[in-house]
């Protein structure tokens, strides 16, 4: 097998930082050693002048688009985008066309990535009012979870009622994947909102419309259920600080009840919607100053266990629509690791606590096999990243071909690796060699 060195890099891994030698072996890390402690008979080596090394970003919350919507994205675009940001994994949600809520159109997906995937993939399952069995009919560690939707989705992808969701969280084989927001408090909002603006509502009635109320009453009911349940569940893109008091502090490994803090939560609130209107509107909406403070205190003590871009792409045409037209989402899956790289800069989190965020919880929250670290005998998933003289906008490479991200950055990912194949090298990407299908350790359920 083809053999690659990469030499003198800082690897960030585990809570430490330490200067070392690695070697890839095909798809593996097949050693790692002291500088100087590998030896020849490499292929090809690569002096990292001591940038860091970092197991790739695993982010379990992306929307590509297909099938369906590729006007919007494709995976394959969006995979592209991924791996120019050091991401080299992702898990796809089912809000496609149609909508991913059976077996066959699983199928679908996986040939496609197949196909076209930079990255490793998995996928979501939907559940709606009428899948409960096929749910239940994929055995445990077949796919990364199933995705509920407490407000509405695509097509059916919405389950309100309070028997049904009891029936998901305690027979369902797999990890629940949340959105929790409550249906009924958005509708009122809605049509109050309707009621005075007709279809003229402004972008800023968007975080009263998808209310602070309305994530931590569905927040609350799903952790009741899912405690009582004895459920694997996944809260998605919290928003508020009263939600983050929910749940409770400690290893990702020690938890059924885990939370995500998403990009647009931390990045932006409430007062930046008002200078980027269309970019900014999502679900659930940005909430206060201090909501975005509260993320960030509870990701640092390990009360929220991992983050996830969200990345939402649409055509900017879609979005400059009026409020009722416009869709929900922004695109952020190729500027998160630089983004929270920034934010390493500015002491609100460690490197070391972002490596975890972003890689080992992953990876551990979701039983993904051989990946999010870097040890021995796993896949050779990594990123090399290290600080540059110049600060610069990275192109864009998602399809829709705008992102709310307007500003420089002061590091610059070099080199990203997937599955021990270098498939982003200083802005090129070598698409020869597709990503691989994540496989899953199941997860003990009820």
């Amino acid at each position: 097998m083809k053999r690659i060195h990469l030499l003198n890099g800082v690897v960030v891994n585990e809570g430490t930082e330490k200067r070392l030698d690695l070697a890839l072996e095909g798809p593996w890390i097949s050693r790692i050693a002291e500088v100087g402690g590998l030896g020849g008979g490499a292929s090809k080596e690569l002096d990292l002048a001591g940038a860091w090394v970092l197991p790739g970003v695993v982010d379990t919350h992306v929307h590509f688009r297909e099938p369906g919507m590729v006007h919007k994205a494709s995976i394959g675009s969006e995979s592209r985008a991924a791996i120019a940001g050091g991401v080299t994994s992702c898990m796809e949600m089912p809000n496609t066309l149609p909508p991913t809520t059976n077996k066959a159109l699983l199928d679908d997906k996986l040939r496609i990535a197949h196909m076209s995937s930079m990255t490793n993939y998995a996928f979501y399952l939907g559940a709606t009012p009428d899948n409960l069995d096929e749910l239940c009919a994929l055995p445990s560690g077949s796919i990364c979870g199933v995705k509920v939707f407490m407000a509405s989705s695509t097509g059916s992808l919405l389950v309100t009622d309070e028997s049904l969701l009891e029936r998901i969280f305690s027979q369902v084989p797999h990890l629940i994947a949340l959105h929790a927001e409550d249906e009924q408090l958005i509708q009122r909002q809605l049509a109050m909102y309707q009621k005075r603006h007709g279809d003229a509502i402004p972008f800023s009635a968007h975080p009263d419309i998808r209310s602070r109320k309305a994530c931590v009453r569905a927040t609350k009911r799903a952790l009741k259920l899912a405690r009582a349940c004895g459920t694997q569940l996944h809260v998605l893109h919290l928003s508020t600080a009263d939600e983050v008091a929910l749940f409770d502090t400690g290893a990702v490994r020690d938890k059924r009840c885990t939370a995500e803090a998403a990009l647009p939560h931390l990045f932006f609130h409430k007062g930046d919607a008002h200078t980027q209107p269309e970019a900014l509107k999502i679900n659930p909406a940005l909430k206060n100053k201090s909501d975005q403070s509260a993320l960030w205190t509870a990701l640092r003590a390990d009360q929220i266990d991992l983050i996830g871009s969200d990345h939402a792409p649409h055509r900017w045409d879609e979005k400059k629509a009026p409020y009722s037209l416009c869709p929900s989402g922004t695109p952020l899956v190729q500027y998160g690791l630089l983004l929270l790289l920034a934010a390493v800069q500015k002491k609100r989190i460690r490197l070391t606590q972002l490596v975890q965020k972003t890689a080992h919880a992953p990876a551990i929250r979701y039983g993904i096999q051989k990946r999010g670290f870097v040890r021995t005998g796993y896949y050779a998933d990594l990123v090399v990243v290290a600080p540059t003289k110049n600060a610069r906008i990275q192109a864009i490479r998602s399809h829709c071909a705008w992102s709310p991200i307007n500003t420089p950055f002061h590091h610059e990912i070099k080199y990203t690796f997937v599955s021990g194949h270098l498939a982003y090298d200083h802005g090129r990407i070598y698409d020869e060699k597709k990503g691989e299908q994540l496989t899953f350790i199941p997860l003990p359920m009820h």
